[in-house]
């Protein structure tokens, strides 16, 4: 019966009878829930340290009054692998020629070893390793023709010149840009990558190593300025070690050539005069 409350007439239905509320059900913890949870605790990844980022090699367009600078060995950029161009439209061409990096086997090389006869500590320095290799073909102590010079080019993956300049003076460079040459190159005169201004505004610089890279050379490394003979011996011999006897390489492994060139450096005793005179022009190339 209903209740008077509130004045006459004033009536209130019967409270509905409570029903126990079921305790809730704490959420099941599928996979998914548990990484979530999981992402939400743990620390943050460390990055790894920027001295340990492997980078892809760099290929350098400069202009003709900057070219003359060491920029493989500033600081912070030693042990990044660095190529020279001598201008855009030879890169692209070049890249045109080649759709990926050449890959180039040391065994199959010309050498020319003291062709002038005056550089007998070099010879003697060097030799040793040359004759090591029972595949390379070469000559010690004389002039080489520029005929021979010329067939090795076209012929063989890997050309080592040790001796006064560019080599010029046995094959010019007029000859040696009519060539297709297939040989990477290791030349290891005084100034034998030194390029000189342009004689008006506008025009590219001009240099015997850029006869190489315009015969189709993949690469040619060579020296800024002029440099001391037994610090750039010790320089030849890291470089070819690296490209011939490498301990602890696995079998098959190829080496990229400016890294090459990178590690070589620390060999000299006068490592930025010396061995910072050496720089690679051409795209990344590898051999191994």
């Amino acid at each position: 019966p209903a209740e008077a409350a509130g004045g006459a007439g004033a009536a209130t239905t019967p409270a509905a009878p409570r029903t126990a509320l079921a305790p809730r059900r704490a959420p099941a913890k599928t996979p998914a829930r548990v990484a979530a949870a999981g992402a939400r605790t743990a620390p943050a990844r460390p990055r790894p340290p920027a001295g340990v980022v492997q980078r892809a090699p760099v290929v350098l367009v400069l202009d003709p009054v900057l070219q003359a600078l060491p920029w493989e060995s500033v600081p912070g950029l030693e042990q990044q692998s660095m190529y020279r161009m001598p201008s855009l439209a030879v890169a692209l061409a070049s890249c045109r020629a080649a759709s990926e990096p050449r890959r180039l086997d040391p065994r199959d090389a010309f050498f020319s070893l003291n062709p002038s006869g005056d550089l007998g500590d070099t010879q003697q320095a060097l030799e040793p390793l040359f004759l090591r290799q029972p595949t390379w073909k070469g000559t010690s102590g004389r002039p080489p023709a520029a005929a021979e010079l010329a067939e090795a080019l076209q012929t063989r993956q890997l050309f080592v010149y040790c001796g006064h300049g560019s080599g010029e003076q046995y094959l010019p460079a007029a000859r040696l840009r009519t060539l297709r040459c297939s040989a990477a190159g290791l030349i290891m005169g005084c100034s034998s990558g030194r390029l000189r201004p342009p004689a008006a505004a506008g025009d590219e610089a001009q240099g015997a190593v850029l006869a190489y890279l315009l015969a189709g050379c993949p690469a040619a490394t060579a020296n800024l300025w002029d440099v001391t003979d037994k610090d750039i011996d010790r320089f030849t011999a890291a470089v070819l070690e690296d490209w011939l006897e490498a301990p602890g390489r696995e079998p098959g492994a190829a080496v990229d050539v400016a890294a090459s060139v990178n590690a070589a450096r620390g060999r000299c005793r006068l490592r930025y005069l010396n061995g910072g005179a050496a720089v690679t022009y051409g795209l990344p190339t590898l051999v191994g």
